[in-house]
């Protein structure tokens, strides 16, 4: 089947949790770019979208893309794909060979969430609550200026087969390049030149969470730092070295999952500023979500105890 030439009125998508129940009961809907967008959820959830009549399956199911990665950004993660089902305007479903099929083997490795970032506890804002045609419409803007920012942050949180060290160097060091982004978007970081003669990996991690991640990594800072952030870039450039030319104190496997996790944080804080969302509306949740990870199998204390003395 070719999806570019398949015509249709509406698509009904059921996702779920591989393991659990999602809650419930919620809904919302809105209108974008003439396509009506309805969701509910209790137990499961379905994303119907639809035209007034009849147009590309492609552009329907692209705008489901789109709004699955802001569901991302407020939970965490992505959810399993279950069911889709195409209708014409008689609510009659359309019989197309294999389209379940066709379309879970399209979608990109990065919809397989990271376990450390499965769950409740890297979970900071309802959706149902904030979700509207026009953070909508901004996401959509921003996830475009983004750009392969993004894909590299939800390929190294996702279940792919990099080792973690890859994968926390790669997260690390999209702040760099997010720097520039902030800038546009607030003109904050207008001194930081990523790229230049001057601006290090360094400066802009500190810049960034002094800014945004004072309550993610309130701990790490009252302690050192300076000491902290050193780690933090030399577990960045050690991908790039032959391990016994590189001695440099790094971030370990289970911190390497740790700092993932409380990295991501950041970055979706970021993001959900970005799109103008209320740090207040969701500070409590967060905060309660990185406390949670800061008593992970004595993993965060140890750290702080034995590398930042």
């Amino acid at each position: 089947m070719n999806l570019e030439n398949f015509i249709c009125h509406k698509i009904k998508i059921t996702q779920a949790y591989e393991k659990g129940l999602l809650g419930g009961a919620k809904d919302l809907s809105f209108v974008t770019n003439d396509i009506e967008i309805r969701i509910k959820q209790i137990v499961v959830r379905t994303v119907e979208l639809s035209y007034d009549q009849t147009g590309d399956f492609d552009r329907l199911y692209s705008t489901f893309c789109q709004l699955e990665k802001l569901f991302v950004l407020f939970e965490g993660e992505f959810l399993d794909f279950k069911k889709i089902i195409a209708y014409d305007c008689n609510g009659k479903e359309m019989k197309q060979s294999q389209l379940f099929e066709k379309i879970k083997s399209s979608r990109l490795n990065y919809c397989s969430t990271i376990d450390a970032c499965r769950g409740n506890t890297t979970s900071f804002l309802d959706a149902f609550k904030h979700i509207n045609a026009d953070i909508f419409s901004k996401w959509c803007n921003l996830v475009e200026d983004l750009d392969i920012i993004h894909q590299v942050f939800l390929y190294n949180t996702s279940s792919i087969g990099l080792t973690i060290d890859a994968k926390i160097a790669s997260v690390i060091e999209v702040f760099e390049p997010l720097v520039e982004l902030i800038t546009e978007y607030t003109n904050q970081f207008s001194s930081l030149k990523p790229g230049e003669k001057g601006t290090t990996l360094k400066m802009c991690l500190d810049a960034i969470i002094s800014m945004y991640g004072k309550d993610i990594f309130d701990t790490e800072y009252s302690k050192n730092a300076g000491k902290f952030l050193q780690i933090l870039v030399n577990s960045r450039i050690k991908v790039m070295h032959i391990k016994r030319n590189f001695n440099q104190v790094c971030l370990s496997g289970e911190e390497a999952v740790l700092y993932i996790v409380k990295l991501s944080f950041l970055y979706r804080n970021i993001l959900c500023c970005l799109l103008g969302i209320e740090y207040c509306d969701y500070r409590d949740k967060l905060v309660e979500s990185v406390k949670k990870w800061e008593t992970w199998e004595n993993v965060f204390s140890n750290f702080i105890n034995n590398k930042l003395n």
